[in-house]
C-alpha cells in the first residue's frame, strides 16, 4: 500500500498538492500531513488529508472528489447508470 498526503481546497474544488509515499514511509508522510496541518491553520477551507491505496489509480477511484470536478463526477456516475441499465 501506498500512502498519499492530498491538500485540497474546498471552496474552489482546487487539489493542491497530492504527494505520493512508499508503504515503508508512512512516518514521513504523517509527518507532512501534520505540518501542513499547522501550516494552513488559519484557513479552515483547506482540507488534508492522509490516504492509503494501493496506487494513485485506485485512490482517485476512491476519493475522486479531490482529483475531478463535479461535472467529471457526474458524467462518471451517470455512465455507471448507463452500463448498470444495459446489464439488467
Amino acid at each position: 500500500m501506498k500512502y498519499f498526503v492530498v491538500e485540497y481546497e474546498r471552496p474552489t474544488g482546487t487539489l493542491r498538492m497530492c504527494r505520493e509515499f512508499p508503504e515503508t514511509e508512512y512516518a514521513a508522510a504523517a509527518k507532512l500531513r501534520f505540518e501542513r496541518d499547522l501550516a494552513n491553520r488559519e484557513h479552515p477551507e483547506v482540507e488534508i488529508v492522509l490516504l492509503g491505496a494501493g496506487s494513485l489509480e485506485k485512490l482517485k477511484v476512491t476519493h475522486g472528489r479531490y482529483f475531478y470536478t463535479v461535472s467529471e463526477l457526474a458524467g462518471q456516475a451517470l455512465d455507471y447508470l448507463r452500463s448498470q441499465k444495459d446489464v439488467a
